[in-house]
């Protein structure tokens, strides 16, 4: 009798906690609030955890916004969160008369495999264009190239279900055991905004009374404002760790074969399908010396191929790479291999937001 009242006491603590989560620091009040006076920029220099905890913050938030079919979103890994200038697009699209927010909404390591994650941020009723900029490593049949990049990131990205469908079709199911814990604390995540928002949360709490207050749909940029230290590359092969974690990414999407990226894909495609969205994929530029490094002897042009095939199936838009190919020949552009510095940055959203321009207004990127 004393285990059933010990049990029925912690189950009616669970019960409040989730009550005060969802409602209480799920509502709309304390996520703009909150959202308001989170740090500016990338803030790398808080570490990875809550660089991610941010971004997704901020995406989580917009959705309690009633922006309805307002937002075009940029969806894709660090090379758009820091490549893709959202401040120089708005400025554009109001310029020539078209009524839509731009806002990026890259996170760190994300590839393919994790766009179904956030259907219900990244295809929810305020959005009317989803823009997703892959890079050639973004299709692996691999959650990540560590498992403490599972646990410190992606953990607080996470949809039970998609994941385990995932597994599923995929003939993944081996996974499970060796990522237990990444499991278990996805899940709870998933079910605790307290758990997935914990350092920012923290941050807010502690930093609240020396912080700015801040418009977080208009002064969030997080491009690059740092140049290339070597602007000229050195044009030779750069020596690589024989189990090089990203140079696994690169060969397992140089493929025409199904990965679990690949149908991550195709799913979000179907996703967006259905509920009526417009998706366009295209890749994003990176520099001709990154076949120099990991890149080495990678078949972009089947990849790119691979990815348009799929795009095209579902009647959404492919955008070729030669609209941007003069990007990725300027190695001033770039920090590294898949990173643009300020300048690069700049170039690149300007062209993004006058082809993207031309497609809302008229239906046609030229």
């Amino acid at each position: 009798m004393k285990k059933i009242i010990i049990y029925c006491e912690l189950i009616c603590i669970v019960v409040l906690l989730w009550v005060v989560d969802y409602y209480v620091l799920g509502s709309r009040l304390v996520m703009t609030t909150v959202c308001k006076y989170l740090p500016q920029g990338s803030t790398k220099s808080l570490g990875p955890l809550f660089a991610n905890e941010k971004l997704l913050y901020r995406i989580h938030t917009v959705s309690t916004i009633d922006l309805e079919d307002k937002l075009v979103v940029f969806l894709g890994s660090s090379s758009v969160a820091s490549g893709v200038n959202e401040n120089i697009i708005r400025e554009i699209f109001t310029n020539n008369g078209v009524d839509k927010i731009p806002l990026n909404f890259g996170l760190i390591g994300m590839g393919a495999f994790e766009l179904p994650f956030h259907k219900a941020f990244f295809l929810h009723k305020n959005v009317n264009l989803i823009v997703y900029l892959y890079n050639t490593l973004s299709f692996p049949n691999s959650f990540a190239n560590a498992e403490d990049q599972l646990m410190g990131i992606k953990a607080i990205r996470w949809n039970t279900v998609e994941f385990f469908r995932a597994l599923y079709l995929n003939d993944l199911l081996f996974y499970i055991v060796p990522f237990r814990w990444y499991i278990a604390s996805g899940v709870g995540c998933e079910l605790f905004q307290m758990l997935r928002y914990n350092n920012v949360l923290k941050y807010v709490i502690c930093n609240y009374p020396n912080t700015k207050e801040r418009d977080f749909m208009r002064e969030w940029s997080l491009a690059n404002t740092a140049e290339p230290a070597t602007p000229i590359r050195p044009r030779e092969f750069e020596a690589l760790e024989q189990n090089d974690g990203l140079r696994q990414l690169y060969i397992e999407s140089d493929t025409d074969k199904p990965t679990l990226g690949y149908n991550q894909l195709e799913r979000f495609l179907c996703l967006a399908r259905q509920n009526k969205k417009n998706v366009i994929v295209a890749p994003f530029p990176e520099p001709e010396f990154a076949g120099l490094s990991r890149r080495r002897g990678i078949n972009v042009k089947r990849i790119d191929a691979h990815v348009r095939r799929l795009v095209e199936s579902h009647g959404m838009i492919f955008i070729e790479r030669d609209l941007f190919e003069h990007i990725e020949k300027i190695d001033k552009y770039f920090i590294d291999v898949v990173h643009m510095g300020k300048t690069g940055s700049d170039v690149y959203s300007s062209l993004l937001a006058h082809g993207l321009k031309q497609y809302i207004k008229h239906g046609a990127w030229n």
